[in-house]
């Protein structure tokens, strides 16, 4: 994983003003993995992108997370500190998807596994049910009982839930979730941890950051943005702190 220059923080940041949350993440790590066209990040699986996003995330801004979130019981809300290595289930390369079987009970579905892509297909419909339906048609390669076609709309719903069961088992990294509990009310749930907007939230920031001190140093020294840029943080902050004394 590159590791990005300042200079490339706001660049990344100011194209993924225009962009859709997905499209965002790929341009993120494109910038971090540079050589590798943005068709080949998009065909990962989920699992394998955000495993690359958890390497962006340690690389660029650290393993330690600062979260919150407020518990839909009592609405207290909770602040916590997570480490990036308890959510890493296995290493993921980048490597081209395969096909993948699962048969049972004279079915045989040869599917491959949700990508970035298939979520984009999916982001503009407020269904959840049938958001999940297209991302199915569209992962399910094939599908066959006892050797005649099938559709997924004749599938039977427990051969749909061995699907994406299978779907999670090959790719855990995908779908990772947090137990909570709220020490107010002391209830219960499982929160989604999405690694994706803990790097976009942390580029944002330290590009509104980078935005800020070439104003103050542009303002106070009539410098450009390129040469406050290339200044080293201790120097940079040196003159900051000239600029406030």
């Amino acid at each position: 994983m590159r590791t990005l220059s300042d200079a490339d923080i706001l660049r990344i940041w100011e194209q993924g003003q225009s962009q859709h949350l997905l499209d965002r993440l790929i341009t993120i790590l494109q910038a971090g993995l540079p050589g590798r066209s943005r068709q080949e990040f998009a065909d990962l699986s989920i699992g394998q992108r955000d495993g690359q996003l958890l390497n962006f995330r340690e690389t660029h801004f650290g393993k330690i997370l600062q979260a919150y979130v407020i518990c839909p019981s009592c609405n207290e809300r909770l602040e916590f500190t997570l480490c990036t290595e308890h959510f890493r289930l296995e290493a993921r390369e980048m490597r081209q998807q395969q096909e993948l079987t699962l048969t049972d009970a004279g079915f045989e579905l040869r599917y491959r596994l949700p990508t970035s892509r298939d979520l984009a297909a999916a982001a503009t419909i407020t269904n959840f049910q049938e958001a999940r339906e297209l991302i199915l048609k569209r992962c399910l390669v094939a599908a066959t009982y006892h050797g005649a076609p099938v559709s997924l709309d004749n599938l039977p719903p427990e051969m749909v839930s061995r699907l994406i069961d299978d779907m999670a088992q090959h790719d855990p990294q995908a779908d990772v979730s947090l137990a909570v509990q709220c020490p107010a009310c002391s209830h219960n749930w499982q929160m989604i941890f999405d690694i994706g907007l803990f790097v976009c939230t942390d580029l944002m920031m330290t590009a509104k950051r980078l935005l800020r001190e070439v104003h103050i140093l542009a303002s106070a020294y009539g410098w450009s943005e390129p040469d406050i840029l290339t200044l080293t943080p201790a120097r940079r902050q040196a003159y900051l702190n000239l600029v406030f004394s």
